[in-house]
């Protein structure tokens, strides 16, 4: 009896220690059930694979096209692969998903749709952690909506746009669709009207609008420089106790297009242009919004080809004293062109111009181009913005002498008598001066470049110029309120260079206390400085300080 005793425990033992130490395709069906979602009996009936070299595959019994992918060593397993991955950067997790799913399932929202319905699964999401995207939050706040267009919202939530969806993930959302006998829902034309969306979770709220202007915008839109403009759409986002809230506006003549800026500054509404190049001409234009801070300029070029622009208006920037300060740009994020005739997909990410190319549903590929565009709405033609890689690796817009390394763009960076932080501070250079490189001496940590505008020289630490000048911002321009002296130096009895007669346009390049050191062009006021301009001191309180050119001739 001892003997048959110590023998069980013996094999409890192997048992335990089998149990402690489970194999790759262990380790798989534990992935898929903690870690992607999938019941235990869903796990069961998985097929799988392990080549024995490292790698387990598996895929479910009724869909062999979602397949995933397990790799491991000899210390266990190291990462899992899924087929639903998109990399937008509010994926809430695959396991997270497939529970709002289930829990949506259980609720029957979708089969009895109705307000509270709409708002049940809202508050759904939210609870599993799901950030409900303006797609989704315009589809439950909308009375006409469908079943359809809220599960293809929800999926875009979690995974992004469907343009750069794989393969399986359509799929999943089409048996989604067909599990409540739904089909996939036709685009739909815009139609003239104002949508009002509350953003949950904060104090903001975003209101789209198409060929109809919101009651807090119409004195806005009186602006003088706006008559004979037809407003064609816009999208604002508003905040009870922010300064940023902001928004983009498009109108139209015949053959043109004009975007603006919408601020909110002094409790009013405001537009400042962005430029009559800012926008494609031809196309069917919307324009929306995410729950963050980005922006989108929506096109049907025709009945095969879309393009989006996705954008970040800028109307403050927060100073180190916590105060703000009027910046008025916008800068693009990223683009997105698909033609579904040749099921071609093109995303062009210009921070570092990452350029993937791939069919629709396929895993695109990667290319780097080191594109010469200043990735700003307005600084140059749109038509000019390069869509394929062909087009990156060709276009010159910026200065040449930025290639060849005689011209340094700089960040937002001090100007030093010497090379030493340490040193006399000169001013603060404004991000997108251009600096003549004179010199590039040695420094710790950093090297430091000896340059020189007009007569004013001295020195920058070089980690504080761009790395990619067609992502700098642009430098603030300005214009006299009055004829003012330019002045050679900041002291009293320093002379004077020239005067300034009223409304002349000049590049801001340095702040020095109450004081700007400007650059007059010798022509018209463009995108980059001007290095032939004549430059001097301006009093801040004599000139109107924005953020672009085309801006000065709509303030007085």
């Amino acid at each position: 009896m001892k003997k048959l005793l110590t023998l069980l425990l013996a094999l409890c033992l192997l048992c335990g220690c089998a149990l402690a130490e489970p194999g790759p395709l262990q380790w798989t069906e534990d992935m898929l059930t903690e870690i992607y979602g999938y019941s235990y009996e869903e796990a069961q009936a998985f097929q799988y694979e392990d080549d024995g070299e490292g790698t387990v595959t598996c895929w479910p019994e009724t869909q062999p096209g979602w397949k995933y992918t397990l790799r491991y060593d000899q210390n266990g397993w190291t990462d899992m692969i899924t087929p639903f991955q998109t990399g937008v950067g509010y994926y809430p997790g695959e396991g997270t998903v497939r529970a709002a799913l289930n829990g949506i399932r259980q609720a029957g929202w979708l089969n009895r749709w109705s307000p509270e319905s709409k708002a049940a699964l809202q508050a759904h999401c939210q609870e599993q952690g799901i950030r409900p995207q303006m797609s989704l939050l315009s589809v439950l706040s909308d009375e006409n909506s469908t079943p359809a267009q809220a599960v293809c919202a929800f999926f875009e939530s979690c995974y992004g746009p469907n343009a750069l969806w794989p393969a399986a993930l359509t799929e999943w959302r089409d048996s989604v669709l067909a599990e409540y006998g739904l089909a996939l829902p036709e685009a739909q034309a815009p139609s003239a009207g104002i949508r009002r969306v509350d953003i949950p979770g904060s104090d903001a709220y975003a209101v789209t609008f198409y060929r109809e202007a919101p009651q807090e915008l119409k004195q806005a839109f009186s602006h003088p420089m706006l008559d004979g403009w037809e407003l064609l759409c816009g999208c604002l986002k508003a905040y009870d106790t922010l300064p940023d809230t902001r928004g983009l506006a498009a109108f139209e003549k015949p053959g043109k297009r004009l975007l603006v800026l919408l601020c909110h500054r002094s409790g009013e509404w405001e537009v400042m242009p962005l430029g009559e190049n800012a926008l494609y001409a031809q196309g069917e234009l919307t324009i929306t919004c995410d729950t963050g801070v980005r922006f989108y300029l929506n096109y049907t070029l025709n009945d095969h080809e879309t393009a989006q622009f996705a954008v970040v208006p800028s109307t403050y920037l927060m100073n180190g004293d916590r105060t703000f300060t009027p910046s008025l740009y916008c800068r693009i994020e990223e683009y997105i062109r698909v033609d579904s005739a040749a099921r071609q997909v093109t995303r062009i990410l210009p921070d570092g111009w990452r350029i993937y190319v791939g069919q629709l549903g396929d895993t695109p590929e990667q290319w780097t181009a080191d594109a010469q565009y200043p990735a700003y709405l307005g600084a140059v033609d749109i038509n000019d913005f390069p869509t394929t890689l062909e087009e990156a690796q060709s276009v010159r817009l910026l200065p040449l002498a930025l290639e060849s390394g005689s011209l340094a763009m700089a960040g937002d960076v001090h100007l030093r008598s010497q090379t030493s932080s340490r040193s006399k501070d000169l001013g603060m250079i404004k991000a997108g001066a251009l600096l003549p490189v004179l010199d590039t001496l040695p420094g710790e940590p950093w090297a430091w470049i000896h340059t020189q505008l007009g007569p004013l020289s001295g020195y920058v630490a070089s980690v504080y110029t761009q790395g990619d000048p067609s992502t700098s911002p642009p430098l603030p321009v300005a214009k006299t309120k009055k004829e003012v002296p330019l002045k050679k130096g900041t002291g009293l009895l320093d002379g004077t260079v020239q005067t300034l007669p009223a409304g002349t346009r000049m590049h801001v390049v340095l702040e020095d206390g109450s004081w700007y050191y400007v650059a007059i062009p010798q022509g018209e006021l463009r995108w980059f400085m001007d290095m032939n301009s004549t430059f001097g001191y301006v009093k801040k309180a004599d000139v109107a300080v924005v953020g672009m050119a085309c801006q000065l001739g709509w303030i007085n």
